[in-house]
């Protein structure tokens, strides 16, 4: 069964690890949950930094809160909870949106969230750093696939294993960064030989630039799902998710990246 997992506002702030993120869940290696308060503090704060992607950033939003309808949790459910006394009351909402859906708090700021506060309501905090080396150490060819996905559409300019790897760093993950590094420098080389990247690079894939994702997979994720609630229970058993089909032949989906 997937984590279920609610990510701060800082952590989405990042499109490195926002775009990681969302394809792991795209994939079915972890489950999110979403809040509008969470949406206007993440984009609002990403807006004042980047006003020149302010469109982007917009656009990037609603496409999540499409693609992920069933993933948010409305406002009169949140505000059913009393306040945790968390050391900023800005943060009770995070922590609100975790009691709520019985999920994991994935944050840049642990000193906002003390571990004897959260133990009283049995709830837990991690670092994106420690979040991922988790579900890589659960998960290690899931995890490996959607950085494979991702990496293989960076092409403006195209990056080396290490180079990708390199930019969880400044994001607060050198742990996983490292394990990435490994991973892929055995990889990669491999995917190439094979012809397997240039088969991922035709997938279509979440993608980001200048701190914005392109919003293309977002847009797909949103009619994979519409597709597979009105063709009912059952009709799609790919972890990721019914993919869209055209002439016979499956356009969303990738081979799986060598391990």
């Amino acid at each position: 069964m997937p984590e279920v997992v609610v990510l701060d506002a800082n952590f989405l702030f990042s499109a490195r690890l926002r775009d990681l993120w969302l394809e792991l869940a795209t994939q079915g290696v972890t489950k999110l949950r979403f809040s509008d308060q969470i949406d206007r503090e993440w984009t609002e704060a990403l807006t004042r930094a980047r006003p020149e992607l302010s469109e982007a950033i917009s656009r990037t939003a609603s496409l999540m809160k499409v693609a992920f309808a069933r993933d948010y949790i409305p406002d009169d459910e949140l505000n059913a909870f009393p306040a945790l006394g968390l050391p900023d009351t800005a943060d009770e909402h995070v922590a609100r949106a975790a009691l709520a859906s019985g999920a994991m708090i994935v944050t840049l700021n642990l000193a906002h969230f003390p571990t004897g506060v959260l133990d009283q309501h049995g709830l837990i905090a991690m670092s994106p750093d420690a979040a991922l080396l988790r579900l890589a150490g659960d998960e290690p060819d899931r995890v490996l696939r959607a950085v494979c996905d991702i990496r293989s559409r960076l092409k403006s300019p195209p990056l080396s294993a290490s180079e990708y790897a390199g930019g969880f760093e400044p994001a607060g993950c050198p742990d996983f960064a490292e394990w990435m590094r490994r991973r892929l420098d055995q990889v990669w080389p491999q995917a190439i030989r094979t012809g397997i990247a240039g088969s991922l690079r035709r997938s279509r894939s979440f993608g980001s630039c200048d701190g914005a994702m392109f919003p293309s997979r977002l847009g797909s994720a949103a009619r994979t799902r519409r597709a597979a609630e009105a063709a009912g229970p059952g009709a799609c058993s790919t972890s990721g998710g019914c993919p869209r089909k055209r002439s016979g032949r499956r356009t969303d989906t990738a081979p799986p990246c060598p391990a």
